[in-house]
């Protein structure tokens, strides 16, 4: 199953961390994400599962890859930042954007901003300031402008202008 020539075996993908080479397969569906991989040289193999949760797995992985190997990490703090309910009903509502037909629901709960899109639990933002917040999984920013009913979101290079469905 290993790769004898380039990337791809029969089952089996060749990984890099950083020189140390592993082999191993992904798979992920409804939500459900699951890695397993094995570095022959060191004998140790890391095995990864999640159940819709929203912390990225790469950063996951990367974190208990670097420390095996004696890398500078930092554990993260994984606090959640509850902002004034009040204030994050100002972005609560439905948004639409002509720049792509998804539509996206946010909702405040307890202090907490959530982002749903259609056939999908909502999860939620982490805020980075009063008015901006993120999704490390979506690898994305959300940026509420001063103006009710408007926000950007941020993805790669990408930017997308939603406002408020009437």
């Amino acid at each position: 199953m290993k790769p004898e020539t380039g990337n791809f075996g029969l089952g089996m993908f060749k990984f890099d961390f950083s020189g140390h080479i592993s082999f191993g397969h992904t798979g992920n569906i409804d939500g459900i994400f699951a890695e397993i991989c094995y570095f022959p040289k060191e004998k140790v193999a890391v095995a990864y599962f999640s159940n819709g949760g929203i912390y990225p797995r790469n950063e996951v992985l990367t974190g208990v890859m670097s420390i095996y190997f004696n890398m500078p990490y930092t554990i993260p703090t994984f606090k959640v930042m509850r902002l004034d309910t009040a204030r994050l009903m100002h972005y609560t509502g439905t948004y639409i954007s002509k720049d792509t037909q998804l539509k996206i629901t946010i909702t405040a709960d307890d202090g907490i901003l959530s982002i749903a899109v259609p056939g999908q639990q909502a999860f939620p933002l982490q805020p980075l300031s009063n008015n901006t917040f993120e999704s490390k999984m979506l690898g994305a920013t959300f940026a509420f402008g001063t103006a009710k009913g408007m926000f950007t979101i941020t993805q790669g290079n990408k930017t997308f202008n939603y406002s408020l469905e009437r």
